[in-house]
């Protein structure tokens, strides 16, 4: 085709191409989203809180003297494991045996003169039942071998009394546990109520951990108990050590205080801990994973 007629036509072959191009080619559809379908089941919950604590000793005594004297001597290996009635300290005794000595002189004169004054009742009074004595003379008699009697009471009390402050001259130990550095040297004055003590022993196995708990947070959970959403167990108590690490034995929850710090609002827990190899000491910051109860009907994934 030749002439006016070619021009147009090759236009529109090109307007045909190219709306031809513009049309998008149909896209592919991808595969379907998986749906993970999650069932939820209702059962217990331990309930577990970590809270604050410090490490106390279970029992604590200082040693005292209970009679004056100068120090004689140190019987113990300081920081050693001491028992109940262990000697630790020897107070010079001389003076207290004297005293002893005395007393039990005073009570052998008292126990003859008692024995004298009883034989004499005894006759005056067979003299009385065949009237060769007078009545009054009988009634003296008898009298005075009663207040001999009464001297010999009194004078084996004397004697148990320099007994006992001879006993107190050698110290001993209140209770068992760990003994600290002696306070006191041998040569030393002590005396009967000072101030300052001979030694310190702390009872330390088993350890007591004082835990802080908001009372907020414990009102809470006694009000969830009571509702019955959670039921009050005596789960384990977990400790962990001021390094991070954790402590292996386990201890229980022995008592919850009776009343609530003023100054920081909390109460305190008292968890006791075996501690037979002496690792926790009185003192230590610890942080002591506490069961708070099981809830009831919980939801769980």
């Amino acid at each position: 085709m030749s002439g006016p007629w070619r021009l147009p036509l090759l236009g529109l072959a090109v307007a045909l191409g190219l709306a031809a191009c513009s049309k998008e080619a149909p896209k592919a559809k991808g595969p379907a989203p998986e749906v993970t379908v999650l069932t939820l089941q209702t059962q217990s919950l331990a309930l577990a809180q970590e809270l604050p604590g410090r490490t106390v000793a279970s029992q604590e005594s200082d040693v005292r003297p209970q009679v004056s004297g100068v120090l004689q001597a140190r019987l113990f290996e300081q920081g050693e494991m001491v028992k109940a009635g262990q000697p630790l300290f020897q107070i010079e005794p001389a003076l207290y045996q004297a005293s002893v000595n005395e007393a039990q002189a005073n009570l052998r004169t008292a126990e003859a003169s008692a024995v004298a004054a009883g034989l004499r009742a005894k006759r005056m009074q067979q003299l009385g039942v065949g009237q060769l004595a007078a009545q009054q003379d009988v009634d003296d008699a008898v009298a005075t071998h009663q207040q001999a009697e009464a001297a010999v009471q009194a004078a084996q009390a004397v004697r148990d009394t320099a007994r006992t402050n001879l006993g107190f001259a050698r110290v001993t130990a209140p209770i068992s546990g760990r003994i600290g550095r002696a306070l006191f040297t041998p040569g030393a004055l002590v005396t009967n109520g000072q101030a300052e003590p001979l030694a310190r022993i702390q009872q330390v196995d088993p350890m007591n951990v004082d835990i802080t708990q908001s009372s907020n947070e414990y009102l809470a959970l006694r009000r969830a108990i009571a509702d019955g959403g959670v039921e009050a167990t005596t789960a384990p108590v977990q400790l962990k050590l001021s390094d991070g690490t954790d402590y292996a034995l386990t201890g229980t929850l022995e008592f919850a205080d009776i009343d609530v710090d003023q100054e920081t609002g909390s109460i305190t827990l008292r968890a006791q801990f075996p501690n037979p190899q002496g690792q926790l000491l009185p003192g230590m910051y610890v942080r002591a994973q506490v069961g708070q109860g099981t809830q009831q009907q919980a939801l769980l994934v």
